[in-house]
């Protein structure tokens, strides 16, 4: 039988209560609680247990206030009168009745007596289908009771917030391998190497049971890795690349020129459809010197100072070239995108130009491929959903008032368009105040850890509307690991302890600080003592030998 914890006082609301709580069943912050509350239920009253969530803890001496002076206060706690009271303020979470949860219409009596919420009470309310269950947690002071986010739920975007080093890109982990275990087709875009090392295991070992299902893709030639991704030229249109060449709308000649000149090579490639940059400047050269040849020589001899034109085309495409991210051919489409896989693209070291090209022609393939599943259309196509995991999103599409990128166009096409073609974006960021509004308002779930900054609470209750002012409270006293999660993902707003253990390795690990400083710190003793590099070694070696022995 329940024990009560404590009696409703005060005034109540359907979504709220006041209760005065036992002197020797104080229950911690965020505890969860019951209340008996009568409802009409399919033509019934029925009196059915109402979860609600401890906000606030209140103690008060009746006795003691801010007027009462510090001597009457010492001799006061020198009598050591019991008379303080303890308050507790809880916010409705609502109720289960045949697999749904539903909110009360009325509020508790007061005098009702409130009752620690059991673990059973708990699951009902948070309980998942198996086949949408990933498991993501347990719930805050509730080790026990099993979280679970629901896999349709995705459909309609999710953000996952948080401040630096409060567990955004630990948490991402773990909905990816959840994802992967239903069969899920995944691409994670990775500029700091978060997720390029998932396919190492945790505990140390080189593989585990998803390492197959899992590539690595390093862009261009910045980073070391096995699968290189390009962007493939002759896949580009005109406009396309005009505006990764930053060529403005107003050099008319200039875009000309080059539509030109791309015309030129596509009728030139029409079997292997497969040029570059090189060929392309090379083609130009060749045009600047005056060998051209019709119709493309009367079309150009019409343009007033074509030469100057044809060098000034040129120099953006030399520009281009620097970027080193484009070539004769890309990574094909079922290499990229498989059932049951992640591709990580790994973008460590990218500067933010070839990354924010590299991220548009990523979302383009993949979103295009998606649009031709569903329509039957011709060209590349994809027959299953993709899911989309967009790191440091507020780099890649800012607010439209701050700056523009050039792929933040298909990153709010998705947002806008995705759901209908399959197509489902995760978006993380430390600063959800600089992402543009209109893609975080459509993340309808959100997964959000520690916040401190005001401005980033303020956007996130702004974007949506499940996160009410309690919640939003709650942020700043989130410890690491530790979420609010509101949204279709789960049945109703849930506050997690996200769980540690993970098969895959997590690449986004603080350096050692004080054990490189206190390397460095040797190093820099032994240089000044004259010791040389081979005695160095040496110490190092020894050093190493007694680490791994545990002396």
């Amino acid at each position: 039988m329940l024990k009560p914890i404590g009696y409703i006082v005060g005034e109540s609301e359907p979504t709220r209560f006041t209760f005065a709580v036992l002197p020797d069943s104080v229950p911690p912050i965020l505890e969860y609680v019951c209340v008996y509350v009568p409802e009409n239920i399919d033509g019934a009253r029925l009196e059915v247990p109402v979860l609600a969530q401890v906000q606030r803890i209140i103690q008060r001496n009746p006795l003691l206030n801010e007027y009462t002076s510090s001597n009457a206060i010492s001799k006061l706690s020198m009598t050591n009168v019991g008379i303080h009271q303890i308050l507790a303020e809880a916010r409705v979470l609502g109720y289960s009745y045949k697999g749904k949860v539903r909110y009360p219409r009325y509020a508790p009596l007061p005098g009702s007596p409130v009752y620690r919420a059991p673990d059973d009470l708990l699951r009902a309310l948070y309980q998942v289908e198996p086949d949408s269950a990933i498991h993501i947690g347990h719930l805050i002071n509730r080790p026990d009771v099993d979280v679970y986010l629901d896999v349709r739920g995705f459909s309609r975007h999710v953000a996952i917030l948080a401040a630096t080093g409060a567990g955004k890109s630990h948490t991402a982990g773990v909905i990816i391998e959840g994802l992967l275990k239903k069969g899920a087709t995944i691409v994670a875009i990775d500029p700091h190497g978060d997720y390029s090392r998932m396919h190492e295991a945790a505990d140390g070992r080189a593989f585990h049971e998803l390492s197959d299902r899992i590539t690595i893709f390093s862009v261009g030639p910045y980073s070391i890795g096995k699968t290189r991704y390009y962007i493939k030229v002759s896949d580009l249109s005109e406009d396309e690349l005009a505006y990764m060449a930053r060529i403005p709308s107003s050099a008319v000649n200039i875009r000309f020129i080059l539509s030109l000149a791309l015309k030129r090579l596509h009728e030139k490639h029409v079997d292997d459809k497969s040029f570059d940059l090189d060929e392309l400047i090379s083609l130009l050269n060749k045009w600047g010197r005056g060998d051209i040849e019709e119709p493309y020589k009367s079309r150009l001899k019409g343009i007033k100072d074509w030469n100057k034109s044809i060098f000034n085309t040129i120099k953006y495409l030399e520009q281009l070239k620097k970027l080193r991210v484009f070539s004769r051919s890309s990574v094909p489409l079922n290499h990229l995108l498989k059932p049951m896989h992640l591709s990580v693209i790994n973008l460590t070291g990218v500067p933010f130009e070839a990354q924010d090209i590299v991220v548009y022609d990523v979302l383009r393939r993949i979103f295009i491929s998606r649009v031709n599943a569903v329509t039957n259309s011709s060209g590349e196509k994809f027959p299953y959903p993709v899911f989309i995991i967009l790191e440091e999103a507020h780099r890649f599409v800012p607010p439209r008032r701050d700056s523009s990128t050039y792929s933040s166009t298909i990153i709010r096409t998705i947002a806008s368009e995705g759901r209908k073609f399959g197509v489902y974006l995760i978006v993380i960021s430390q600063r959800p105040s600089k992402i543009d509004s209109d893609v975080l308002s459509q993340c309808q779930s959100q997964i959000v850890l520690r916040i401190v900054n005001p401005i980033d609470q303020r956007t996130i209750s702004e974007s949506s509307e499940a996160f009410s002012e309690p919640l939003l409270e709650n942020l700043p006293g989130l410890n690491v690991g530790e979420a609010v999660i509101v949204g279709p993902i789960v049945r109703t707003p849930v506050m997690v302890k996200v769980k540690e253990k993970r098969i895959t390795k997590h690449g986004g690990m603080d350096l050692p600080i004080v054990s490189l400083l206190k390397k460095a710190r040797e190093e820099a003793t032994m240089e000044a003592q004259g010791i040389t590099e081979v005695e160095r070694a040496r110490y190092y070696i020894t050093r190493i030998r007694r680490e791994i022995s545990g002396e």
